[in-house]
């Protein structure tokens, strides 16, 4: 006799066709971006099976029921620009708060209604922000963009960049945290209809239609837009041969449908890739969005890894190469006699030699190109000259910039180079056991106590805590420096930033004199996964925080954005994040404050409370999310409440939508058989007795566990050879819900034991 557990599973599962086709025309949602005093972009995509054009009404008003409509018109859109809509409404009073929407067929078919706001003149007392980075949509949730929906009150909201990822397949990371999710197109990205379908797939995502339906969106991408570690001449992860594309035309599709799926304006020189551009929020902030990667980013250079190392080590055993490689590193620190006799037949004694003498030998020799070459740009001449201009024109207390690349320079011990190099070829238990000296160096200096020569020198040779590389402006430390310096006399310069998926928060120093010039915030990833993927993220919080006195703060784990607001007197950040456990969500504010714009303040971190006002199981952040009212359990009056119809958006069901009949009306009724994958569960009938069989391939950890039905009562519940339980029921009707649970279960052999 086997006695199966408990297996914690909740599902209400409808009956229903997987991808019955919506009768909406407007799937993937409304936004507003780039707001003026006087003017707005409004977007919308209309989704129809015609490829003739389409002509689509717009209307924005001063109410929510547009009793006071301000501005309107008719777009003529079709499948040259992917079926979007994108106009500038204007005639528009600054500082105020706009309603808009779409419609089709003389306002037979409607789009759900947006909020936007102008930016104000003159006089302004606060302006609030949110601020997003880094999103990939196959490895967590959006809930970030939901709980700021549910917050409100921003005058804007801001994308940093990584918006999209182009990733195919072959991305293997270890966050998946929805295992059935899968990009759309299933390859990377290089064709227009690829990008296209990709922000079709996020943009179906109902966090990011409430975010971009709430508030102006001011966007500007990263690389990942385009492809991985993209600059001005290209990418190293593109390879033509392999794609069968040149850059530049992989480059153009994905601008085009980058401009094509956003609320951005189309750049004065017409260029898609000129998108550095500035707002002013009236006599409070200026926001210079910053373009760091296809104007002018030189390529990045390399950090040195265990390739490199060997390289270096064969030359170094090879006699004709021995004395030039000796004097090309002796600058950097190798010397003859640091060179084991035994190298070439101690495995040990070169692994050692490698890691603790080479690599950061290696590091110092890059590290000298990053910081004295003045020909190595992130901005370039043009973009450098435009932001001093803005700066200079703007009657702005704070000058805001916002962009993907990390200025702040936090640094490690030299000697702890492996961990910011070769990271990614280390287990967990390597790393954590390579820090020991530096945890232990930081634990005698907090309590006082006499360090040795070695641990001494933790605390003046460093190098950049840059797990990704030199990417960031500590690779073009020259030019890092004449932008911090343009900051004019009495303007106070934030950096709002994205790009690590982790949390960094710390004032600004000049390399070349260490000089305090601003502050910078770093936010974390929507969703992207960042240091907490080596399993150490307290550790490396710790060593990082310990060895960086300036930086003030450091989250190496949880996800979600940051809540950036200015007044004349202050400027306060509060990093929100989700923590705790997807079945029990806890959301942590952190916050942060400056006055002078060169120092911060850190605040006592609080949780914020989840409520669930309509007690229908969804916290009002969630339905935020959905687009439901947290009022009302049953949205859409249509018997079934916002959780259940939530759970079961994979059937079609819409808890906006009153659809349940619709859906219900196209259950299985052909008669061959018909099957309906939910990732783990399969709904197939079978077309001889006209029996629905519900199959749930139960993971590895759970096999020996098994589920009971309730409550109909005429079902055969089995058990298959695969490790699949199989559930056997008639057809019900229209109005039948099945529900499984988990539950003890006693599964009797064919002896009766």
């Amino acid at each position: 006799m086997r006695i199966f557990s408990f297996l914690t599973f909740e599902s209400i599962l409808v009956l229903g066709l997987s991808y019955f086709c919506s009768a909406a025309h407007f799937n993937h949602g409304v936004a507003s971006g780039d707001p003026f005093p006087d003017s707005i972009v409004l977007w919308t995509r209309v989704t129809t099976g015609e490829d003739s054009p389409v002509a689509v009404k717009w209307e924005i008003s001063r109410t929510a029921d547009f009793s006071s409509v301000v501005n309107g018109g008719e777009f003529l859109t079709g499948p040259e620009r992917d079926y979007t809509v994108k106009v500038i409404a204007g005639g528009l009073t600054p500082d105020t708060i706009y309603h808009y929407r779409f419609s089709l067929n003389d306002d037979d078919v409607s789009s759900p209604v947006g909020q936007t706001k102008t930016l104000p003149v003159g006089k302004t007392e606060e302006v609030r922000l949110a601020v997003f980075a880094c999103s990939v949509i196959t490895v967590g949730d959006f809930d970030a963009f939901a709980k700021a929906v549910e917050i409100g009150g921003y005058d804007a909201m801001i994308h940093t960049g990584d918006y999209i990822y182009e990733y195919g397949p072959e991305y293997d990371n270890p966050e998946y945290k929805q295992p059935d999710s899968v990009f759309e197109p299933p390859n990377e990205l290089k064709s227009l209809s690829d990008y296209r379908l990709r922000y079709a797939q996020y943009h179906r995502e109902p966090s990011l239609q409430a975010a971009r339906a709430s508030a102006p969106f001011i966007v500007i991408w990263d690389d990942h837009e385009v492809a991985d570690s993209a600059y001005k001449d290209g990418s190293s992860a593109h390879d033509e041969e392999v794609l069968g594309i040149s850059w530049a035309k992989r480059r153009a599709n994905a601008m085009q449908a980058y401009y094509e799926w956003q609320p951005i304006r189309v750049p004065p020189s017409g260029n898609l890739i000129d998108g550095y551009r500035s707002f002013d929020f009236g006599d409070l902030i200026s926001l210079h969005m910053l373009e760091t990667r296809h104007v002018a980013l030189d390529k990045p250079l390399s950090v040195p890894g265990k390739n490199d190392i060997q390289a270096v080590i064969a030359a170094l055993l090879n006699p004709a190469d021995r004395r030039d490689t000796i004097d090309r590193l002796q600058p950097f620190g190798l010397v003859e006699q640091s060179i084991p006799d035994d190298l070439a037949n101690n495995e040990q004694s070169l692994e050692s030699f490698g890691i603790n003498v080479l690599l950061p030998i290696l590091l110092a020799e890059v590290l000298e190109v990053a910081y004295t070459d003045p020909d190595r740009h992130i901005l370039g001449e043009k973009q450098l000259d435009w932001l001093q201009d803005k700066m200079n024109e703007s009657s702005a207390p704070w000058q805001v910039l916002g962009h993907q690349r990390l200025i702040q320079e936090n640094k490690v011990p030299a000697a702890a180079a492996p961990l910011v190099t070769i990271a990614y070829d280390l287990t967990e238990q390597e790393l954590f056991d390579f820090s020991i000296p530096f945890f232990v160096a930081l634990g005698k200096r907090q309590s006082g106590v006499e360090l040795t020569d070695l641990e001494q020198s933790y605390f003046v040779d460093q190098v950049p805590a840059a797990l990704e590389g030199l990417e960031d402006w500590n690779g073009y430390a020259v030019e890092r420096d004449a932008m911090l310096s343009s900051v004019p006399d009495g303007k106070k310069l934030v950096s709002l930033v994205g790009n690590t998926h982790n949390s960094f928060a710390s004032p600004l120093r000049k390399i070349s004199d260490n000089a305090l010039a601003g502050i910078e915030f770093g936010a974390p990833g929507v969703s992207s996964s960042g240091y907490e993927r080596f399993g150490s993220a307290d550790a490396f919080e710790v060593l990082i925080s310990g060895y960086n006195p300036d930086l003030a703060f450091v989250d190496l784990e949880y996800k979600g954005f940051v809540d950036v607001s200015f007044t004349h007197e202050s400027v306060e950040a509060r990093y929100i994040f989700k923590t705790g456990s997807d079945d029990d969500p806890v959301w942590e504010i952190q916050p942060l404050n400056s006055i002078d714009g060169l120092s911060l303040t850190r605040g006592i971190a609080f949780n914020d409370e989840n409520v669930d006002t309509d007690n229908d199981g969804l916290f009002d952040w969630q339905e935020f999310g959905l687009g439901t009212d947290p009022e009302n359990s049953d949205t859409d009056s249509d018997g079934y409440s916002d959780r259940i119809e939530a759970l079961n958006k994979g059937l079609g069901f819409d808890p906006t939508s009153e659809d349940s009949a619709e859906i219900l009306a196209n259950l299985y009724t052909a008669k061959q058989l018909q099957a309906l994958a939910l990732g783990a569960p399969v709904l197939k009938r079978d077309p001889e007795s006209g029996n629905f069989i519900l199959k749930v391939k139960l993971k590895k950890a759970v096999k020996d566990e098994a589920w009971r039905n309730l409550p109909a009562s005429d079902g055969n519940l089995r058990v298959s050879d695969d490790g699949s339980i199989e559930f056997e029921f008639s057809s019900p009707d229209n109005a039948a819900l099945i529900r499984l649970e988990a539950g003890p279960a006693l599964i009797e052999d064919d002896d009766g034991n």
